[in-house]
């Protein structure tokens, strides 16, 4: 039987600005719980992380749009969810397509 409901009920927990909150759970549950971009899921434990700071988040907009102007045939994918066998991970860039570099 499954604990979703002491697992979610849990969620989400409290912790230090910049800690990063592990949780045990089955994919399952992690599906079920609300939709939030700093959740991942990795081998059985959900990873709760702090919002990106300011310095992090400019540096990202600035390498996203260097990539978008630099690389051709490449879709460049800020946040975008990866789906694994074995974890849920959201990057914070990915790349896809045929073109150069990708």
């Amino acid at each position: 039987m499954s604990n979703q409901s002491t697992t979610v009920a849990a969620y989400p927990p409290r912790a230090a600005e910049d800690e990063i909150v592990k949780i045990p759970m089955s994919l399952a549950d992690y599906l079920r719980l609300p939709e939030n971009p700093n959740n991942e899921w990795v081998r059985g434990v959900t990873l709760i992380m702090p919002p990106a700071r300011a310095g992090h988040a400019a540096i990202l907009g600035a390498l996203i749009a260097l990539l978008y102007n630099s690389l051709t045939g490449c879709l460049v994918l800020p946040d975008a969810g990866l789906r694994m066998p074995d974890s849920r991970r959201i990057p914070d860039i990915m790349l896809e397509g045929a073109g150069v570099g990708c």
